[in-house]
């Protein structure tokens, strides 16, 4: 989301949950509650892209139970895509990250947990993890839909 420079003090938290049309329903709330308009458009931005480093530490998995959890300080996934991993990496960057890995099966791993806070993470906290993983952050640039917010 690209902000206007001149927004509000007070502070909103919008939870959309509607299958119909969410992105009208959040830009109609921005308004309604901020008196900004807003409207979706495609713009490039900075990226983190997550690629192979080592390819030989990932070996489909024989699991056929899929979960994730947390066993001796580590959250341990069981027969897990790689966009799991990328969910919980992705929501803590502060920029998106997208997979290039071509990792297509389902693999088991586990990484520390340590890292897992509610402050955000930059690449040198993540890249120890990754490390261990056989993966690296690259930075890139991609066009994305994004909602960008202006006074009216």
């Amino acid at each position: 989301m690209v902000v206007s420079p001149v927004v509000p003090t007070n502070h909103y938290d919008f939870l959309v949950t509607v299958t119909k049309k969410p992105e009208e329903r959040i830009r109609q709330a921005l308004e309604k509650k901020t008196g900004l308009t807003a409207d979706w458009q495609e713009q490039q931005t900075e990226i983190w892209q997550l690629k192979v480093q080592n390819a030989n530490i990932f070996k489909p998995s024989t699991n056929t139970e899929r979960r994730v959890l947390y066993k001796d300080g580590r959250l341990v996934f069981m027969n897990m895509p790689i966009s799991s991993l990328i969910g919980f990496i992705g929501q803590k960057l502060e920029r998106p990250l997208e997979d290039k890995t071509e990792l297509a099966a389902s693999y088991d791993f586990s990484v520390s947990a340590a890292w897992m806070n509610r402050q955000p993470t930059d690449e040198k906290t993540v890249k120890p993890l990754l490390d261990e993983l056989g993966l690296t952050l690259v930075d890139g640039t991609a066009i994305h839909r994004m909602l960008v917010v202006h006074r009216k």
